[in-house]
């Protein structure tokens, strides 16, 4: 509330120091056109953007935090409950979020993965599906909507959780990620950017982050021991 009346009394007053200025122009002989009018408004509205700008550098820390608060609360009451573009690298660097990646494998040819090829950048080559897991999403729902998203494919069988990690070095966040194996229900179309790999032509060498190259190494780990593999809780 004092930042409000702050900003109402500076309005008023740089309201009257205009009524005055184009007084003093009057009486001083100088004619009051558009012309005229037009520089005093603009320079008093500098003033005041100036004056407004003072009062957000100034805010407390305090102010501040009310300010984030409030603002994650209209997020919160969203039904998606996801953060808007501009906002999205800067809060994603504030804190951990929970990432998924879905190795889709044929259950019916042991060894055979489905990758995904990702052209834009940071993300170009090959690579395992996957992404952020959204607040009130479970592990079958992010599982189904990002194969849909990344491949078209219908829906997948959640098997059970390969690996974990917290991926540091990122290109714009710091999430804590989970290796999905998953089987595809129904048929998988191959198209250019979607392929199946067999365990002999994996390509490691056209992959961009040594991450998603990890995440092949686990399920290789996995295929010589296959009891090392957790179930999903809750689901």
């Amino acid at each position: 509330m004092p930042k409000i009346v702050g900003v109402i009394c500076r309005g008023v007053l740089i309201g009257a120091m205009l009524y005055a200025s184009l007084i003093y122009l009057a009486k001083w002989g100088v004619s009051i056109n558009l012309f005229t009018i037009f520089v005093s408004v603009t320079f008093c509205f500098l003033i005041f953007w100036g004056s407004l700008v003072s009062v957000e550098t100034q805010l407390t820390p305090k102010a501040r935090g009310k300010l984030l608060g409030r603002l994650l609360q209209e997020l919160a009451r969203r039904r998606d409950r996801w953060i808007p573009g501009p906002a999205y690298k800067p809060f994603h660097q504030l804190c951990t979020w929970g990432a998924g990646e879905v190795l889709v494998v044929d259950p019916k040819k042991k060894g055979r993965v489905l990758l995904r090829y990702r052209s834009d950048d940071p993300w170009d080559g090959w690579q395992v599906m996957g992404g952020y897991i959204k607040p009130l999403e479970s592990v079958q729902e992010f599982c189904n909507r990002t194969v849909q998203e990344d491949a078209g494919l219908g829906e997948v069988k959640v098997v059970g959780v390969l690996a974990t990690s917290k991926w540091l070095n990122h290109p714009f966040s710091f999430p804590l990620c989970v290796l999905l194996l998953c089987y595809p229900v129904g048929e998988v179309v191959e198209r250019e950017d979607l392929r199946w790999f067999e365990i002999g032509d994996l390509p490691f060498n056209k992959m961009q982050h040594p991450r998603h190259r990890d995440y092949l190494e686990a399920y290789l780990a996995y295929l010589k021991n296959p009891d090392k593999i957790c179930p999903i809780l809750g689901e």
